[in-house]
């Protein structure tokens, strides 16, 4: 699973994702907005009131985000609910996004209350959490037949031609190449990545302090330990203990360091 620190760095790589909402960005998941584009599945109504949608009681209705997503052939992730919403009477949300997917999410958000149950347009409904996969996808060959937002499942519906007339003019929601303008062209993704930059300057320095302290104790300890073996060989006479000692300090005082500091230099440089 990606971190936040994954995901800032993924963006404008494998990651795409406009409008972007620095803010959106969590620990280790990205927050969804709701569109004012959200229809009852048991009667196909549009929802949206004066950017209020409205569920009625035992209904379900498909919201669009707000975000277009392009992810790569590298990453896959899935979306789960938020907690107030949930502790609000609305279902569970769960779904997938594949690999090589691109569009807006279209998210079934379900009454199961014997109230309405309202939203607001703009506001965080679901959010998307990303993973690497172990073996890439298939480049370029995207392994579902899904178009761009699942316009199948609102086939039919009230003012889908609205819908459908919105997403033409906006090619970045469907298109990685306007995807990837949009979100680059944006102050958010610029501010987000000069924040980020600040972030690693900061964990950077954190880091190698650390490590930084954790060298230097190596290396008294290798001090100390060849001045015991020095009282040892050179100032006092214990028979074969002093001649062990002197030999260790001629033979094994250097190996013994280099054993202990090259392992950590190689798992430091592992380290993400």
């Amino acid at each position: 699973m990606l971190s936040i620190v994954d995901i800032k760095r993924e963006l404008g790589k494998n990651i795409y994702i406009y409008p972007l909402i620095p803010s959106a960005i969590k620990s280790n998941s990205v927050d969804l907005h709701a569109s004012r584009f959200a229809w009852s599945i048991t009667k196909g109504q549009l929802l949206t009131h004066e950017n209020t949608i409205t569920i009625p009681p035992h209904d379900t209705a498909l919201i669009y985000t707000q975000e277009a997503i392009y992810v790569s052939n590298r990453i896959g992730g899935t979306y789960q609910s938020k907690v107030r919403l949930v502790s609000n009477g609305l279902g569970h949300i769960s779904g997938s996004l594949d690999a090589q997917y691109i569009g807006l999410s279209i998210v079934a958000v379900h009454n199961i209350s014997n109230e309405p149950k309202e939203l607001s347009v703009g506001s965080e409904f679901v959010t998307v959490t990303f993973d690497y996969l172990r073996s890439n996808d298939y480049a370029d060959t995207v392994s579902h037949n899904n178009p761009p937002g699942h316009t199948s499942l609102i086939t039919g519906f009230e003012g889908v031609r609205d819908y459908w007339k919105w997403e033409e003019e906006n090619s970045w929601c469907r298109t990685k190449k306007d995807l990837f303008i949009k979100m680059t062209e944006s102050e958010e993704y610029k501010e987000c990545k000069r924040q980020f930059k600040k972030e690693q300057i900061r964990f950077n320095r954190k880091i190698w302090k650390k490590r930084s302290v954790k060298y230097l104790s190596l290396i008294a300890a290798w001090v100390a330990l060849n001045y015991l073996l020095s009282l040892l060989a050179y100032s006092v006479d214990l028979g074969s203990l002093s001649q062990w000692s002197a030999a260790a300090i001629e033979n094994l005082s250097i190996p013994l360091l280099l054993s202990v500091i090259i392992p950590n230099i190689i798992l430091d440089f592992k380290e993400p």
